[in-house]
């Protein structure tokens, strides 16, 4: 892509479609179902920083059931687990720590 995004997967019309990899600038990590060139279904984003979302996506954002790994240079090393709804946990999200 021009802001260099790298997608590596099947594309259709132009647009990624299926299983993908996209590598963007900031150094996110996305593996995982891309719909209409859209993060959409199930799938993993890992984050410079150590953290990791592992579940589902709707329309680019997490939503739905989902883990997500806060690592120690963020705060600590746990989970939030449970539903997820425009990319925050909801409130009946399981912490669990390590």
């Amino acid at each position: 892509m021009c802001d260099g995004t790298v997608i590596k997967g099947e594309f259709i019309n132009n647009y990624p479609e299926g299983q993908c990899k996209i590598s963007f600038v900031n150094g996110s990590v996305y593996e995982g179902n891309v719909k209409r060139g859209v993060i959409d279904g199930v799938g993993e984003l890992k984050e410079p920083d150590g953290s990791c979302y592992k579940g589902n996506f709707k329309d680019g954002i997490k939503q739905g059931h989902g883990k997500f790994y806060i690592s120690p240079e963020v705060g600590g090393t746990y989970a939030l687990e449970g539903q997820f709804e425009k990319g925050e946990p909801c409130t009946t999200a399981n912490v669990m720590h390590f």
